[in-house]
C-alpha cells in the first residue's frame, strides 16, 4: 500500500509540473477561445477541485496498470506512460470531434496527442521509478 500512496503523491506532483508548459504555450489560448465561443458550455474559471479529483482517479488507474504490467524504472515507466496517456486522450478527443462541430479540430487532436504523450511519459517515469523504489 505504501508504494501506491507514494507513487500517487509523486505522480500527481509530476503531472501538475509537466502540464504547466503545455498549458502556458497551447491549452490556455484554446480555453480562452472555447470560453468565448461556447459561453453556455464552458465555465469562465474551471473547478480545480474536480481537476484534482480527475487527476487522482487517472493516476491511480495508471499506477495499477503499470504495476500489473510489472513496469519498473524511469525508462519503462516513461515509454508505457507515454502511449497510455496519448491513446487515452486521443479517445476523448475523437469522441468530442465526432459529437461536436467546431469544438475540437484535427490540428488540436494532433498537438494534444503529442503533448499528452510527452506529459504521460513524465507521469509514467515517476510512477515506474516510485514502483521500483518503494517496492
Amino acid at each position: 500500500m505504501k508504494k501506491y500512496i507514494l507513487s500517487l503523491l509523486i505522480s500527481v506532483v509530476t503531472a501538475i509540473v509537466a502540464s504547466i508548459p503545455a498549458q502556458l504555450l497551447y491549452y490556455g489560448s484554446h480555453m480562452e477561445k472555447w470560453i468565448a465561443d461556447f459561453p453556455g458550455i464552458m465555465k469562465p474559471s474551471p473547478d480545480f477541485g474536480i481537476f484534482i479529483f480527475a487527476l487522482l482517479c487517472f493516476n491511480i488507474t495508471m499506477i495499477l496498470i503499470l504495476d500489473k504490467m510489472n513496469i519498473k524504472g524511469l525508462k519503462d515507466g516513461a515509454i508505457n506512460g507515454a502511449w497510455i496517456n496519448a491513446l487515452f486522450f486521443m479517445f476523448i478527443n475523437l469522441q468530442f470531434f465526432a459529437l461536436m462541430d467546431g469544438f475540437i479540430t484535427l490540428d488540436y487532436i494532433i498537438i494534444d496527442f503529442i503533448s499528452s504523450g510527452i506529459i504521460g511519459g513524465f507521469i509514467g517515469a515517476s510512477i515506474g521509478w516510485s514502483l521500483e523504489k518503494f517496492e
